[in-house]
């Protein structure tokens, strides 16, 4: 029995090792509570990340350094990386200078990589997946940079992509399967006024183009040639501030004249806020249908904006 133990433990010590090596591998480099949440989503102490991490880091197969705001964040060695391929058959991407430029674009990169650990372990509809922010910059996501399909009008590729099973009756246009895309935005600080009008008119032209929908075929991780559809996009916003500042800014723009040839209520239903750490009463996600049936202050520019009001739909 002593030894049926002390197996059984090895080999969950063995299997925490491989899904933290394969989070790095998606991630590129992620902080301490990150690496908690995408292997241990049901645990709020990070003792088992500690000791897991520490054994990676004697083993050589982990690199760690400081974040701007304190955090411990770790990436792969060189070592790590190929014992990530050696258990998954799969490229673990570049491992050179992971934290060496932390300091540019940290805030941004760790909001990108929270959604996508939300949406492993809580995210909508069955056989979800994710293309991080590392996966595009990488070219290893179904999102590319300069991708000619996923893009708007002036070439703007999403900062991640989320993906889950499309229901039936999706068009399929001779691919064998179908898969729902939802692009994603991090807004982590103030842009100017122009910054954030175009950011709306690209996010409005993604979403509401009247008939028709922006998809693209790929193979999926199984090879399998996949049709994936976006039908929906995401705004993190980590403060109030933002959140009310993308709002006005949005509803501004669709009573303009440059929003006619735009689906409003398709874009008001599926455009959605993302809370890293919401207040207490809001929901984690929302449409901005839904936030603005919430707040009396906005119901106004709904009516402005020409919608028939009534409560969003779910």
């Amino acid at each position: 029995m002593h030894n049926k133990t002390l197996r059984d433990g090895r080999e969950i010590a063995r299997d925490n090792e491989e899904e933290v090596l394969l989070s790095l591998a998606q991630f590129g480099w992620l902080v301490t509570r990150q690496i908690n949440a995408f292997v241990w989503p049901t645990s709020a102490n990070p003792g088992a990340a500690h000791r897991t991490l520490k054994r990676l880091r004697e083993q050589g197969e982990v690199t760690w350094g400081r974040g701007p705001d304190g955090s411990t964040v770790y990436a792969l060695t060189l070592k790590g990386a190929r014992r990530f391929e050696d258990i998954y058959g799969a490229d673990p991407g570049p491992t050179k200078d992971l934290l060496r430029y932390l300091d540019r674009t940290f805030e941004h990169r760790a909001l990108a990589n929270d959604i996508c650990i939300w949406w492993k372990h809580h995210g909508s509809g069955s056989g979800r997946f994710f293309d991080s922010e590392h996966d595009v910059a990488t070219k290893r996501g179904i999102v590319t940079k300069k991708d000619p399909h996923f893009c708007s009008k002036v070439g703007k590729i999403p900062d991640s992509m989320l993906y889950c099973d499309a229901p039936h009756g999706t068009e399929l246009h001779g691919c064998r399967q179908a898969k729902l895309a939802t692009w994603v935005e991090v807004e982590f600080a103030h842009k100017n006024k122009d910054k954030q009008r175009h950011l709306v008119e690209e996010l409005s032209y993604i979403l509401g183009q009247t008939g028709t929908q922006m998809s693209k075929a790929a193979a999926n991780h199984q090879g399998i040639m996949t049709r994936f559809v976006v039908h929906e996009a995401i705004v993190v916003c980590p403060t109030d501030t933002l959140e009310t500042r993308f709002v006005n800014t949005l509803s501004g723009y669709l009573m303009s004249p440059s929003a006619r040839d735009i689906g409003k209520e398709y874009v008001l239903n599926h455009l959605k806020i993302w809370r890293p750490e919401p207040a207490a009463g809001q929901p984690k996600v929302e449409s901005i249908a839904q936030l603005i049936w919430r707040r009396e202050d906005w119901k106004e520019n709904a009516k402005k904006i020409g919608l028939m009001w009534r409560a969003p739909t779910t």
